[in-house]
């Protein structure tokens, strides 16, 4: 590499790998705390509970709390399971429950949300292995490439360790530019066209 693409390698913007990429921890802003289940719970029953008719539009409680529907769904799902809402409307659900404190509701969303973690963790940890134990078959033939389904006449494998950068600098359609760099290991690449 000559000292031109060292130093455009250097400026490149980087490119993280899940394990250098910093992960927000807990108490921290935007972090895990924050953003537990408990803690969206209790927001999420704030709304309902506060709400007229103790009715709350699924939709409208996603925009004000600001998470993926999904989250909101794990929510009421678990209400729902435990006979405290129930659904009025495709996106509509109402309070039924009685007078069940929200610490008592708390603590039944910690409780499944640590057993939610656990699971997590518990996956995380045999993807990991699986991985470890067959690294040796994780790889792709030429053939495999060349048989991709949409893929364009030119293709380039690249090979690096976490923390490689990549930039790509196209001045054209016909004219493009691709720049590694890493500080941790060797870098492969395979170019190839059919």
């Amino acid at each position: 590499m000559n000292s031109s693409q060292k130093k455009r390698s250097e400026e490149s913007s980087e490119v993280s790998s899940p394990s250098s990429t910093p992960k927000k921890g807990v108490g921290t802003p935007g972090g895990r705390q924050e953003h537990s289940l408990g803690v969206l719970t209790q927001k999420f029953l704030d709304l309902l509970l506060n709400s007229d008719e103790k009715t709350i539009d699924l939709n409208q409680a996603v925009h004000i709390l600001g998470v993926p529907k999904r989250r909101i769904y794990d929510i009421t799902n678990v209400l729902e399971g435990v006979g405290l809402v129930e659904k009025k409307l495709k996106n509509r659900i109402q309070w039924v429950g009685d007078s069940l404190e929200n610490s008592e509701i708390l603590d039944l969303f910690q409780s499944q949300e640590a057993n939610l973690d656990f699971w997590t963790r518990e996956m995380e940890r045999k993807i990991d292995d699986l991985l470890e134990t067959n690294k040796d078959l994780t790889y792709l033939t030429l053939e495999d490439l060349q048989n991709l389904h949409g893929t364009q006449k030119t293709m380039i494998a690249i090979r690096s360790p976490p923390g490689t950068s990549v930039e790509v600098v196209s001045a054209s359609p016909q004219e493009q530019e691709v720049n590694l760099h890493s500080e941790t290991g060797e870098i492969l690449v395979h170019f190839f066209s059919q």
